[in-house]
């Protein structure tokens, strides 16, 4: 038997031989090749695209994260691809599907197909920030919140009227009841949806962008791209989110003493203080976590971290502030904020 030849020894396949030296080449891959790669990928990420826009009018959020994991698996909309393709492929079955089902929700399906997109093209891209994220949520918001606006101005109403309405119904309900407690928690609960309603269009912003963000990142992974939700430790807000929370809460600090204006300002200090206190809070979770990795914390522990500081930020507003300090003065994790578009723009 040849001394070149094994029979123990498996053969390597075609474009894997070892070469003297020890150098192992890189492997040869046709044209054909790559095409069944890509129809591999394209063939379950065109049925979950289809089929998550299809749904965004009953569930906004499935919808978004499976669409935003089909559109990322076929890589629709990645760089040299039309971004037409992208929200065709979104618009089309979601618009379909509300027309045939509930035409009420079309604008709201839009909405959620132009987050997905975003999302899609920036994941496919590489090219996802905080900053990018953060306006997108706020501009999903004031999108749900001017359509609910014309929908309530052409049924002769505004906002604030159809959210008594809301609170009326539900008084009228339990009026008949002996249910003291429920009473007395409806009257809380009242209080603060009068105070704090539009915070449920920012919550409904944020539900769509991380189930985008998680859709995109499964499929990313899939396609062996950095997926868009790294690590809570790596999370660093822009800087300008701190000027909000300041006039936010100077605004509703000032309120009592603005006469006529005060409900107003009180009104718009309290939920701009709120919506950015979310963006802060996050910034000061992302620090304490950062520093348990640092000290070789468990998982475990660092989510009971996690929670504790949240409760600590609904008590004590102590992450927003640790946020705020660590964005404005302190950066405790030694982050290269400053050269951060200038590294970007010289790559």
């Amino acid at each position: 038997m040849s001394e070149d030849y094994d029979s123990k020894r498996p053969v390597p396949p075609q474009g894997y031989e070892r070469i003297p030296g020890g150098e192992v080449p890189e492997a040869k891959v046709s044209g054909a090749q790559k095409r069944g790669d890509g129809q591999r990928l394209a063939r379950p990420g065109s049925f979950w695209a289809v089929f998550g826009a299809a749904i965004a009018y009953a569930s906004p959020n499935a919808g978004s994260l499976l669409a935003s994991y089909g559109i990322c698996r076929m890589g629709l909309g990645s760089k040299g691809k039309p971004r037409a393709i992208l929200f065709a492929s979104l618009l089309v079955p979601a618009l379909l599907a509300a027309v045939l089902f509930d035409w009420s929700q079309l604008p709201y399906v839009v909405i959620t197909c132009a987050c997905v997109g975003f999302i899609s093209w920036w994941g496919l891209d590489q090219e996802v920030s905080e900053q990018r994220v953060i306006l997108l949520g706020v501009a999903i918001s004031l999108c749900f919140a001017a359509v609910d606006a014309c929908v309530a101005w052409m049924n002769g109403y505004t906002l604030p009227d159809v959210i008594e309405q809301v609170i009326g119904a539900y008084s009228q309900y339990l009026s008949g009841s002996n249910n003291i407690a429920a009473q007395t928690n409806l009257s809380v609960a009242s209080d603060l949806i009068r105070q704090y309603w539009p915070m449920a269009y920012v919550i409904n912003a944020i539900g769509l962008l991380v189930c985008s963000l998680v859709g995109a990142s499964a499929a990313l992974r899939k396609r062996a791209k950095r997926p868009v939700l790294g690590r809570l430790c790596s999370y660093d807000a822009p800087r300008w989110v701190a000027i909000p929370f300041v006039v936010s809460a100077a605004l509703a600090v000032a309120a009592p003493h603005l006469g006529d204006q005060s409900s107003l300002a009180d009104f718009v200090g309290r939920n701009g203080l709120a919506a950015s206190r979310i963006v802060l809070a996050l910034q000061g979770v992302a620090v304490a976590d950062w520093y348990a990795r640092k000290l070789n914390v468990g998982s475990l522990l660092r989510g009971i971290l996690a929670a504790a500081l949240i409760w600590a930020e609904v008590s004590f507003v102590v992450p927003s502030v640790l946020g705020l300090v660590d964005l404005l003065a302190a950066n405790f994790r030694d982050l290269d904020r400053g050269r951060r578009t200038v590294d970007k723009a010289a790559k």
